[in-house]
């Protein structure tokens, strides 16, 4: 990214946008010529705060608005945060900061909680429709998310032969069907699977059916590997700590850990296996990192859940990995007896009848 051109503020932000979404636009001299900038490097340098359109009530447009521009280049994202992102469409598709990506790179992306997308189909924090041969990395949700309808995600709606790898979400998820705290809904074939990989959600996950903390729903050749799940969930129906709704073609897990105290629903469909394992919030904030966790992304901390070495220095992330410790014998479902809040300056505890 040492030869990117570079974003150093909203004007700029606007005016990339504004080229990518029209195939003959031009970014500081760079033409778009139908290309999507494919092959072209963008560095934001700077937080973005979009307050000016929020309070406009002007809804952002995705960078790469529908399939016909979508953007094809590298962003680096700088973990500078955009805030006051604001999108309100009900009955649009393809809602996100990014809208379509075709073999792009996305990195070091990072959405504030005050922050708010709504859409209908296919919403995603960082990314809407990521597809052939795309990745997203390093990037964090801390938004708000809704898609009325399905394939709705903490950091991408939808991935197609694609990867997601060390990113995480603290927002709030919630849609139809499937609805992931990482994605929607993921798919690949048998030459190209796609990955979602050392990724971690502590958000709540709210669907009516094929709900995950990870994944709503593994259609087909997906691989799923060294995730963490410490949200809360809720679905009428295929609900999975991990994976809401999995497929049994060709895709491969390895490594999925979720607090079973706080997300009392299973790993996938309701039930665990040898690859996916529900623990309880003290073996998990043991100081120890879980079995097959890469210690060159994940840093453990006794008394908080694992965490991203690339995780920002937000509140929300610092709450993120801030555990409630229940009782060996009690979730958050069933509280018996007396529990132990974990203490931060980040964190006051308020007791309430409601």
């Amino acid at each position: 990214s040492s030869h990117a051109v570079s974003i150093d503020n909203v004007s700029d932000l606007i005016a990339f946008r504004e080229a990518v979404n029209n195939s003959k636009g031009i970014y500081k001299g760079i033409a778009n010529a139908s290309s999507g900038y494919k092959g072209i490097h963008f560095l934001l340098t700077a937080d973005i705060d979009l307050d000016s359109l929020y309070k406009a009530g002007e809804s952002w447009e995705p960078i790469g608005k529908s399939s016909s521009v979508s953007f094809k280049g590298c962003f680096y994202g700088g973990k500078h945060s955009i805030s006051h992102l604001y999108i309100h469409a009900p009955a649009a598709n393809y809602k996100g900061f990014f809208g379509y990506l075709d073999s792009a790179l996305v990195e070091g992306v990072v959405l504030s909680t005050n922050d708010s997308i709504i859409g209908k189909q296919y919403c995603g924090g960082i990314a809407a429709y990521v597809n052939n041969l795309s990745t997203i990395r390093n990037c964090a949700n801390h938004a708000y998310v809704e898609g009325a309808s399905t394939h709705v995600g903490g950091i991408c709606g939808y991935i197609g032969k694609s990867v997601i790898e060390d990113c995480f979400n603290t927002g709030y998820i919630t849609g139809n069907e499937k609805v992931g705290g990482i994605v929607g809904y993921t798919n690949g074939n048998s030459s190209v699977y796609s990955a979602v990989r050392y990724c971690y959600n502590s958000g709540q996950i709210h669907a009516a059916k094929a709900a995950g903390g990870i994944a709503g729903n593994t259609y087909s050749y997906t691989r799923i590997e060294q995730v963490l799940h410490s949200g809360q969930i809720w679905a009428d129906t295929l609900i999975g700590s991990i994976i809401g709704q999995k497929s049994q073609k060709s895709v491969v897990y390895a490594y999925g850990y979720y607090d079973r105290q706080i997300s009392p629903v299973g790993g996938s469909n309701n039930t665990d296996d040898s690859t996916i394992m529900g623990k309880g919030t003290m073996e998990l904030c043991n100081g120890k990192l879980p079995l097959g966790f890469d210690s060159l992304y994940w840093q453990q901390t006794a008394g908080l859940y694992p965490q991203l070495h690339s995780a920002d220095s937000s509140t929300a992330s610092c709450i993120a990995v801030q555990p409630v410790f229940f009782a060996s014998n009690n979730d958050i479902s069933r509280i018996g007896i007396d529990f132990d809040l974990s203490g931060c300056d980040y964190i006051q505890w308020k007791s309430s009848s409601d």
